[in-house]
C-alpha cells in the first residue's frame, strides 16, 4: 500500500512539474453536461480545497447545467460537487448573473441573471466546503434558494439588494466585503458595497440591528468609474483594495482600456494608468496574479483579432503587453478566468471564438507568466520552457 500511495504521490509531483514548466498549456475540459462553452458568467479560487469553482453560464436556459463543479489544477481534474438536475430541483441554469464567493464564510452567493419572462430564476446560497466534503449528494450543500428576490439571503444579508446584468462583482477577504460594479444592458456607472453590519458600518452607515452578519447598500455621489456593460469579469481583489478593468459601452465599440483602484481605507476610487493603445476587447477577463503581483486582463485584441494578455505590475505602476505568450493560439473571449497559485497559471474556462463568436466549448487553458517579460524586465527566473524569440525587449 505504501508502495502504491508513493507512486501515486510521484504521479502527482510529476504533473505539477509538467504544468509549472510551460507556458501555454491545454488542461482537462469543464464535464458540464451540454459541453457548452462557459459565457457571460465567472469562477472563483477556493482556496480551503485549492480548487476554481465553475457553474452556470452553460448556455442561458434554466434546463441547462445547474451543477457545481471543481477543477483541481495540480491533478488537473474536475470534480462535480452538487449534481447537475437540469433545473428540476435547486437554482437554475442562467447567464448574465451576479455572484460572490464568501472565503471567510466559505459561501457561493447566486442571484438573477437571465430567465424566461415574468419569472425570476431561483437564486441560492451554497456551503462550498460541505458540497466537496461527500460529492455530489452531500445535504449540507445547498443552504438556501428562493425565487423571491433576496429570499436566500434572508438573515444574512440587511437591505438585500444590489447588481444588474453581467455586474463586476468581487469579493475582498482582507477586508470581508464586496464590490459590485456596473452592468446593465446600456452600461451603469452604479456601484454597491456588502460589508459587516455594525452601527456606523463605513460604507452603508448601518444601525446594526436586524442580527445579519452582513449589510449591502448602493453608494450614491462622489467620483466613480464611467459607466459599462459586459463586466462580468472585470473586478479582482488585492489585499483589502479592488482593481476594475474591462467592460464595453452599451455592447458595442468603444471597449475601455481604463484601470480604476477602489480602496476600502478611504473609500474611494483613484484612476491608474491606461493600459497599452488596444483596447481591452469585448467581455475580457481580468485576473489577480498573487505570486508577481499583477493585474492581468485576457481576451480579443479587436485590432488584428489575436489573442490579448495585458498586465499592470502593481508594484512599478507600469503596464506590459505580453500577448506574444499565447502567439499562434486560438482568440478567445468572454469566457471565465481565475488565478491558480497551486500551479502559478492563469486558468480560462469556455468562451467565444474571435472574431466570429462561434463556441469555444469547455475547453480549459492554463497560461503562466512566470518568465515573462514587462516593462524590460524578466517577471522571473525563465522556466524550461523558454518565451517565444520573436519577443525582443526594449
Amino acid at each position: 500500500m505504501k508502495k502504491i500511495l508513493s507512486i501515486a504521490v510521484l504521479l502527482v509531483s510529476l504533473f505539477a512539474g509538467v504544468v509549472d514548466a510551460q507556458v501555454y498549456m491545454r488542461l482537462a475540459g469543464d464535464p458540464n453536461s451540454g459541453g457548452y462553452s462557459i459565457t457571460f458568467a465567472r469562477s472563483h479560487w477556493i482556496p480551503s480545497q485549492q480548487s476554481i469553482l465553475l457553474y452556470y453560464g452553460a448556455g442561458s436556459t434554466p434546463t441547462g447545467d445547474n451543477g457545481l463543479r471543481l477543477f483541481k489544477p495540480i491533478t488537473n481534474s474536475w470534480t462535480t460537487i452538487y449534481p447537475n438536475s437540469n433545473g428540476a430541483s435547486g437554482p437554475a441554469n442562467r447567464d448574465n448573473h451576479n455572484s460572490l464567493y464568501v472565503p471567510n464564510i466559505d459561501q457561493l452567493w447566486v442571484w438573477g441573471g437571465t430567465f424566461p419572462a415574468g419569472t425570476y430564476v431561483t437564486e441560492g446560497r451554497f456551503k462550498v466546503g460541505a458540497c466537496a466534503t461527500a460529492p455530489p449528494n452531500n445535504p449540507g450543500c445547498l443552504l438556501a434558494q428562493s425565487t423571491t428576490y433576496g429570499g436566500a439571503f434572508t438573515g444574512v444579508i440587511k437591505n438585500f439588494g444590489g447588481g444588474t446584468s453581467d455586474t463586476g462583482w468581487e469579493w475582498s477577504e482582507a477586508c470581508n466585503c464586496g464590490l459590485g460594479f456596473g452592468g446593465g444592458n446600456g452600461g451603469d456607472d452604479r456601484y454597491w458595497i456588502i460589508e459587516h453590519n455594525t452601527a456606523g458600518s463605513p460604507s452603508c452607515k448601518s444601525d446594526g440591528t436586524g442580527g445579519q452578519p452582513y449589510v449591502m447598500c448602493e453608494i450614491i455621489g462622489g467620483t466613480r468609474p464611467p459607466a459599462r456593460s459586459q463586466c462580468a469579469t472585470c473586478l479582482v481583489a488585492v489585499g483589502a483594495d479592488f482593481y476594475l478593468a474591462g467592460g464595453s459601452v452599451a455592447f458595442a465599440p468603444p471597449f475601455q482600456k481604463d484601470l480604476w483602484k477602489f480602496s476600502t481605507a478611504t473609500r474611494t476610487w483613484t484612476q491608474l494608468a491606461d493600459a497599452p493603445a488596444v483596447t481591452y476587447g469585448y467581455q475580457s477577463v481580468a485576473t489577480y496574479d498573487s505570486d508577481l503581483n499583477l493585474v492581468v486582463v485576457y481576451g480579443w485584441n479587436p485590432n488584428n483579432n489575436t489573442p490579448l494578455i495585458l498586465a499592470y505590475d502593481i508594484t512599478a505602476a507600469a503596464w506590459g503587453d505580453l500577448s506574444y505568450i499565447a502567439a499562434g493560439q486560438q482568440c478567445v473571449f468572454n469566457g471565465v478566468g481565475s488565478y491558480a497559485p497551486s500551479i502559478k497559471k492563469h486558468v480560462y474556462v469556455g468562451g467565444h471564438k474571435c472574431p466570429s463568436g462561434d463556441s469555444y466549448g469547455p475547453a480549459t487553458t492554463g497560461i503562466s507568466l512566470s518568465g515573462a517579460r514587462l516593462a524590460g524586465k524578466l517577471l522571473l527566473a525563465p522556466l524550461s520552457s523558454p518565451a517565444p524569440q520573436k519577443y525582443s525587449v526594449k
